[in-house]
C-alpha cells in the first residue's frame, strides 16, 4: 500500500466520477463509470456503483481493479492501481453517505446553474433519475501512474 500525495488525494476528491477498469471472467478488462466519493486518509479511495453488474461480479472474483479520473481542461489525470473490497451500503458509515448525497446535489445544482445560463430547457437531470447505491467499491492504493505528458 502507498500514501497518494495531497494534489492527488485533491484532485480526485473533486471528481464527480471515476472509471473503474476490473477484470472479467475471460481474463479481459470491463470498463465502467462509478460515483467519486472520497480519498481515504490518502491511502484509499471510496466509490459508489447503483447496479450490481459486471464490476460487482468481476471484483468479487478477482479484486485488482484501476481507478482513472482525467480533467480535459488541466490535461492530467491519475491511474490508481490497487485491490478491491466490496462494502454492502448498510456498512457504511453515516459520514461517507452523507459525503455521496453532497456531490450527487452538487452536481444536480450544477446542471440546473448550467442549463438556465445557456436557456437549455430540459427537466432531464440524469443524477436524479439515477438509483441509490447498492454497494461501495473500496481500493487500496497500490501504484499510481500520472496521466499527463511529460515534459
Amino acid at each position: 500500500m502507498i500514501k497518494l500525495l495531497p494534489v492527488i488525494v485533491n484532485f480526485l476528491n473533486r471528481q464527480n466520477f471515476v472509471i473503474v477498469s476490473s477484470i472479467d471472467k475471460d481474463g479481459f478488462p470491463h470498463t465502467s463509470c462509478k460515483g467519486m466519493v472520497d480519498v481515504s486518509g490518502g491511502n484509499g479511495i471510496y466509490v459508489f456503483d447503483s447496479y450490481k453488474g459486471n464490476t460487482y461480479r468481476n471484483i468479487k472474483r478477482n479484486s485488482y481493479v484501476s481507478v482513472t479520473a482525467v480533467n480535459e481542461e488541466e490535461f492530467k489525470g491519475y491511474c490508481i492501481k490497487g485491490r478491491a473490497r466490496i462494502i454492502s451500503i448498510n456498512k457504511a458509515s453515516r459520514a461517507l453517505l452523507k459525503k455521496w448525497e453532497d456531490k450527487l446535489l452538487n452536481r444536480i445544482s450544477r446542471r440546473i446553474v448550467k442549463h438556465i445560463k445557456h436557456s437549455k430547457h430540459s427537466l432531464y437531470h440524469p443524477e436524479a433519475n439515477m438509483p441509490g447505491p447498492e454497494y461501495i467499491i473500496y481500493v487500496k492504493a497500490e501504484k499510481v501512474i500520472s496521466l499527463a505528458p511529460s515534459r
